[in-house]
């Protein structure tokens, strides 16, 4: 019995391919089979490319140099700030649309002169059906007409105050929007300046933390320290680089918060504070007695619930006069251009083609009832003056307890300042004395990881305290509603 045994698919692709002869398809295959390869082939090839194409922005994104950081001082933060805040702007509009209230109210001073021209196609003034024939005429008529308020009982004096009034509410509003764009952004770029620091201080921390790990590692090695100080060391590096990420990531967001209250693109402008040395160093002592009688004249909500006051207090004497007559002169001509014959009367001049008249008096207008609309427009009016008043009493109170607040809080920030410093003066000797210890073997490397852990606790604690007592004079000056632009700074000064 003999079988005759025919390679198959699977049988050829193994036992064919020897290390020492490339593999061979069997017979029928080979065309598919290189179809096949060539598919593959530029199948990787394309994926090859597509990552590559996705690659290589992203590796020359990394080459490419990090933005430069644009530094500004304080003034020109302020300054762009106020040229480009939207609300500013609009409380700029306000006024302006004031004023022109106002003298649309002060019109009505002067005299109303109107005229009105008419153009009518018409037949015969008899009409048609009386007289057959007739054409159609075209008339003309010519009417001017002056009028003068001659007197109303104050009526109009009232108006026109009651506009005044609104002119100073909307400038006292306009102030009070300039003093809080100060404040902001005064207190945003204090911020970031006491983030640039504190980064400073962290990444100054960081190399304090790697100088002692580098000591620990040599005692060890030299056989004098132990493990442990190893261990403990790594651990105080990686603390102080946690602290230095924070810092750094505080002063990135209250970088953008800066350029955000300066109207600029925060992705596009990386902003970094500079020269604190800008602020005006004629800051005056707290006084609060004298400073809350300076705040009750100069806050501009203050001031603005006192032009709202006026406001109502023209209102109530609008609603009065209107109970009282009005004299009003008028004075009317007529010129009316008439064809010949359109008017078929002798007692009508119709040889000529213009006829005019003429109509000057007076009138006299008397309310006598209107429903109760006048008394109780007069009685809400008197309610609501009642209001406001009772709302400015309430406003004063206001403004006592916030100075009274933002004093306590300069006071506060000045101890915190001053105890600051001195707890800063004694970590750095106590770091100083520290590390000399434990390079003499006195001390351990927890001592030492103490004592810089305390030290970066400090360095913090007095930036913050720092920049802190300069955000609580802006905020005191806020109060007294002292608070000025650039040229007439706020008078706040940063302590050294």
């Amino acid at each position: 019995m003999s079988f005759n045994l025919v390679p198959s698919r699977i049988a050829t692709r193994y036992v064919d391919q020897s290390p020492l002869r490339p593999a061979r398809p069997c017979a029928g295959q080979e065309k598919g089979g290189n179809g096949r390869i060539r598919k593959r082939i530029a199948g990787r090839v394309r994926f090859f490319f597509f990552m590559l194409a996705w690659i290589v922005p992203v590796f020359l994104a990394d080459l490419q140099p990090a933005r430069a950081e644009e530094t500004l001082t304080m003034v020109e933060a302020v300054q762009m700030a106020l040229s480009r805040n939207p609300l500013l702007n609009a409380a700029n509009q306000s006024v302006q649309g004031r004023q022109e209230g106002l003298g649309a109210s002060r019109a009505g001073y002067f005299p109303q002169i109107s005229a009105s021209y008419q153009n009518l196609v018409g037949n015969g003034l008899m009409g048609f059906f009386l007289f057959p024939g007739y054409n159609s005429y075209d008339y003309e008529i010519l009417t001017v007409t002056l009028t003068e308020n001659i007197y109303d009982f104050g009526r109009r004096e009232a108006f026109v105050a009651q506009n005044h009034a609104g002119v100073g509410k909307s400038r006292w509003h306009r102030e009070a929007v300039t003093q809080n764009v100060i404040r902001k952004t005064e207190g945003t770029y204090l911020a970031l300046l006491s983030a640039q620091y504190q980064e400073k201080a962290a990444s100054q921390g960081v190399t304090d933390a790697k100088a002692h790990l580098a000591i620990a590692q040599n005692r060890f090695q030299n056989g004098e320290g132990i493990k442990l100080d190893v261990t403990q060391a790594e651990v105080n590096v990686e603390a102080a680089r946690l602290t230095l990420i924070n810092a750094r990531e505080t002063r990135q967001t209250l970088r953008a918060a800066l350029a955000r209250l300066l109207g600029l693109s925060p992705q596009k402008h990386h902003l970094a504070a500079l020269d604190p040395a800008s602020l005006s160093s004629s800051a005056q002592p707290v006084d609060l007695s004298r400073d809350v009688a300076v705040a009750l004249k100069t806050r501009p909500d203050l001031k603005e619930m006192g032009s709202v006051v006026e406001q109502n207090k023209a209102a109530l004497q609008l609603t009065r006069d209107r109970n009282l007559p009005k004299l009003t002169a008028i004075a009317q001509y007529n010129l009316a251009q008439l064809p010949f014959g359109a008017l078929p009367m002798p007692v009508v001049p119709s040889n000529s083609s213009f006829f005019s008249t003429y109509v000057v008096g007076g009138a006299v207008s008397i309310p006598i009832f209107e429903g109760g609309q006048l008394f109780h427009d007069y009685r809400q009016a008197h309610a609501k003056l009642k209001e406001t008043e009772y709302r400015m009493d309430d406003a004063r109170l206001r403004v006592e307890k916030e100075m009274v607040q933002a004093a306590l809080k300069v006071e506060a920030a000045r101890q915190r300042w001053t105890v600051s410093r001195r707890d800063l003066k004694k970590a750095r000797e106590n770091n100083r004395l520290v590390e000399q210890s434990y390079r003499v073997g006195g001390a351990r490397s927890l001592d030492v990881i103490d004592a810089q852990t305390a030290l970066r606790k400090a360095r913090a604690e007095e930036a913050a305290s720092r920049y802190g007592l300069a955000q609580a004079k802006i905020d005191y000056q806020f109060a007294m509603g002292v608070l000025k632009p650039p040229g007439g700074m706020s008078g706040t000064t940063i302590p050294k």
